[in-house]
């Protein structure tokens, strides 16, 4: 090989590398809508792929409206690349995370955000997202992993919903709430706990791996007549779950393949 086409190749090179170096985040965007069947957008992208910043996009279908969900900034560590492995630090508006992907799967670490619980009702299965939830979730985990085909996942995640409420109940918010989400292989097994408010719930079930739900427990409003913003709560109850009697509802929430195909689902036994 002569010392010209010495040249030429390490110019290719550094040309190929200045490229990928450079490669803009925008093309992040069209990856992430055809890798979520159009339910994933990345918008505003500013920078490169492998640090940059955008705003995420969400919807419940190809045919509905997009949602803002966050503004969101990422960094790649370049040198875990050589080692076969993908490793990001994200940063969203409130909060952190970071994600190590390797051929087998991937492992959250670290996480701590905040969303607003409106941000996410496009996402509840059936005749949950028909309705507007209000207040704030706080997510944490120390770790969380899955395999690549999301089929066998280890670990849990806690999240606290502040000031919960939906828009079609007016008045204070309903409360504060826990849910624990807790993997040790297929399934996921839910616990909603109350900490405080004026609705009691406590209910347990689980998510099977195609993403349906099954949830069964109990809530408790308080029967104040005088109070209306307490009767549109019982109200509403009455239409989703069985009423027990003095302001307690059985809550026995299943959703077949077919019911979430739909949009409807099962709240309660038939009376």
């Amino acid at each position: 090989m002569s010392v010209r086409q010495r040249y030429v190749l390490i110019f290719i090179f550094m040309l190929l590398l200045a490229l990928l170096v450079q490669w803009p985040a925008t093309a992040i965007s069209s990856w992430m809508e055809s890798q979520t069947q159009g339910r994933w957008r990345l918008s505003s992208a500013q920078g490169t792929v492998w640090q940059g910043s955008g705003l995420l996009l969400m919807r419940s279908s190809e045919k509905a409206a997009w949602r803002a969900l966050m503004n969101l900034n990422w960094h790649i560590h370049t040198a875990e690349l050589l080692r076969g492995r993908l490793s990001i630090d994200f940063q969203p508006e409130q909060g952190q995370m970071h994600l190590l992907a390797t051929p087998s799967g991937f492992r959250v670490e670290s996480l701590a955000t905040t969303l607003s619980a409106s941000a996410l009702t496009p996402l509840l299965p059936g005749a949950l997202g028909r309705y507007h939830w209000d207040g704030q979730l706080h997510t944490r985990s120390p770790a969380f992993a899955c395999d690549l085909q999301m089929k066998n996942c280890q670990g849990e995640i806690e999240i606290l919903w502040d000031n919960a409420g939906v828009s079609e109940i007016t008045g204070p918010p309903l409360g504060n709430y826990r849910l624990m989400l807790t993997n040790n292989g297929s399934r996921t097994h839910l616990a909603i706990d109350t900490r405080e408010g004026r609705l009691q719930l406590k209910a347990q079930g689980e998510i099977t791996p195609n993403g349906q739900l099954t949830l069964q427990g109990e809530a408790i409003a308080p029967t104040q007549s005088a109070n209306k913003n307490d009767e549109a709560l019982n109200a509403l109850l009455a239409l989703l779950m069985r009423p027990q009697g003095g302001g307690r509802y059985l809550i026995n929430y299943r959703e077949s393949a077919s019911d979430s195909a739909s949009g409807s689902s099962k709240l309660a036994p038939s009376r």
